[in-house]
């Protein structure tokens, strides 16, 4: 499944993506991949994600090329 949330504000894309997590959160053998404009952000992410929910998901934060050919290599190996 794909989401796009989009925002200007990171915070509420965070606090989204928490609740959201929180809520519904994956299966234990389910990969969640997360697509972030750059690393930083990413780790920025990750770090306000436990911080709200006091555990760290099985998600993976991926830049948006990495998460872009990660997809085309699945739909053409």
């Amino acid at each position: 499944m794909l989401n796009l949330y989009k925002s200007n504000k990171i915070e509420v894309i965070s606090d989204l993506l928490a609740e959201e997590l929180k809520i519904s959160p994956p299966f234990i053998t389910e990969k969640l991949e997360i697509a972030v404009p750059n690393y930083v952000l990413g780790k920025w992410l990750s770090e306000q994600i436990t911080i709200k929910n006091k555990i760290s998901a099985l998600y993976e934060l991926k830049t948006i090329s990495s998460y872009t050919e990660s997809l085309l290599t699945n739909f053409f190996p």
